[in-house]
C-alpha cells in the first residue's frame, strides 16, 4: 500500500485538473455556478470519447519556485479514461481495474483502488456515484472568461479550486487550485475534442513493456 501511495502523489497534479469538470452541482450551490458546472460539463460529454489537451506546472507555497510547463491528454469515453502526462500512463477499465505506467521507473502497477484513490486520478466517479462534496459560487470574472469557485466540504486536500470557462459557452479553458499546503497548480486548457476511443485504449499490457517490474496490489 505504501508503494501505492507514493505513486498517487506523483500524479495528484493531473488528478486535480480534472475534479471541477465532473463535480455535480449541488443545492446549496448558487444557480449560476450550478448552470456554469453543467454546462462546462456538456463540452465532455461525447458518446465515442472526448480527448482534452492541457499544459500544466506546480508553483510552489510562497513563490518558492515551480515545476517546468508540461502537456497531458486524458480520453474519457463512460466510465474509463487514459491519462498521459509526463512519464505517466495511467488508465481505468470502468470496472475496478486501475493500471498505470511509469516510464522514468519502468514499473507497471495494478490496483482496485478505493474511490477516493481513483478521484485523485479522475474524479469521473464524483459524478457517477453523486457524491458532491463541494461548495460552488461564481467569482470575479476575467477578461473574457467567467470564473467558478469550489470549496471542499469537508478536508481532502484542496483549499480552493477556480475553474475558468469562456464567457461565451462555458467551454472550460484553465484552473487553478491552491492546495491546504499553499502549493497551486495552474493548468491552461487548450484543446478538447471528441475522439474514437478504442476498448484496447483503456488496458495497460505487460507485454508491450519490455523488462517491466510489475506491480500488483490487488
Amino acid at each position: 500500500k505504501e508503494t501505492m501511495k507514493t505513486s498517487l502523489h506523483r500524479i495528484r497534479m493531473f488528478r486535480i485538473l480534472f475534479l471541477l469538470l465532473f463535480i455535480p452541482a449541488t443545492g446549496l450551490a448558487q444557480r449560476t455556478a450550478q448552470g456554469e458546472l453543467q454546462a462546462a460539463a456538456k463540452h465532455l460529454a461525447n458518446p465515442d470519447g472526448t480527448r482534452i489537451d492541457f499544459q500544466a506546472e506546480t508553483i510552489a507555497p510562497n513563490d518558492m519556485g515551480s515545476s517546468p510547463l508540461s502537456s497531458g491528454s486524458l480520453i474519457l469515453k463512460d466510465n474509463q479514461f487514459r491519462l498521459s502526462f509526463g512519464s505517466i500512463t495511467a488508465v481505468f477499465d470502468g470496472k475496478k481495474t486501475l493500471s498505470y505506467y511509469d516510464a522514468s521507473e519502468n514499473t507497471l502497477n495494478i490496483s482496485h483502488p478505493t474511490n477516493a484513490e481513483l478521484a485523485m486520478i479522475n474524479p469521473l466517479i464524483i459524478l457517477t456515484r453523486s457524491e458532491a462534496g463541494y461548495r460552488t459560487a461564481m467569482l470575479p470574472p476575467t477578461k473574457g472568461e467567467k470564473v467558478i469557485g469550489l470549496t471542499p466540504k469537508t478536508a481532502n486536500g484542496i483549499k480552493q479550486i477556480e475553474l475558468q470557462v469562456d464567457s461565451r459557452d462555458s467551454r472550460p479553458t484553465g484552473a487553478m487550485i491552491t492546495l491546504e499546503d499553499g502549493t497551486k497548480i495552474v493548468t491552461k486548457i487548450t484543446g478538447i475534442s471528441r475522439t474514437k476511443a478504442s476498448p484496447g485504449l483503456f488496458r495497460l499490457m505487460k507485454k508491450d513493456y519490455p523488462g517491466v517490474e510489475v506491480v500488483d496490489l490487488r
